[in-house]
């Protein structure tokens, strides 16, 4: 199924390493998350493309299913009740696995592999998305879309006990700052 002019379903819910070593059925089920991953298509993936060059897929869409199969400690982890890339997917119990709803996907951009900050930076000054994690210039971004559109910014750094630590803030000058003067 085409999302976009250049990207399908199957790429976004194929491009994970846990999918494709287990091959797990990954498709959504949920009609809303299918509109979603259209959005994210459409909305982000399409102008970063088009604008800054080829994107390679690190993780997209995440049944159930494939997140038990997922090593919760590999960097940078998995959080299902909040990194929306359930889409509106539900658990067993019939609850939506993430609140947020939306769906959200993790990428580089085959010339600024090592400068994802600048994709970052890019990102935040054009486009309409709910959540941006930035993990460091040579690691993927992560970038949702949801109903909130809140364009929360979060840099993942570390804390003085040298774990990793989340720091957010909705997008302004001060997270547009933050992301230049990143060291990592």
């Amino acid at each position: 199924m085409q999302l976009s002019q250049n990207f399908t379903l199957s790429d976004l819910t194929n491009c994970s390493d846990t999918q494709q070593e287990h091959a797990i059925p990954n498709e959504p089920v949920h009609p809303e998350t299918l509109i979603s991953l259209k959005e994210l298509a459409e909305n982000i993936l399409e102008p970063i493309q088009r604008e800054l060059g080829k994107i390679t897929l690190t993780y997209g869409f995440c049944s159930n299913k494939l997140s038990l199969k997922i090593n919760r400690n590999d960097p940078p982890g998995i959080y299902p009740k909040i990194d929306q890339h359930a889409g509106n997917e539900v658990n067993s119990r019939g609850k939506t696995i993430c609140e947020r709803l939306g769906i959200a996907c993790d990428f580089t951009v085959e010339d600024y592999e090592n400068r994802m900050d600048e994709v970052a930076i890019w990102i935040v000054t054009n486009l309409p998305y709910d959540r941006l994690y930035y993990y460091g210039k040579d690691r993927p971004l992560h970038v949702s879309v949801g109903p909130d559109n809140s364009k929360i910014v979060v840099t993942m750094g570390k804390n003085k006990l040298g774990n990793r630590a989340p720091k957010s803030t909705s997008y302004n000058e001060q997270a547009l700052e933050r992301l230049k003067n990143l060291e990592y």
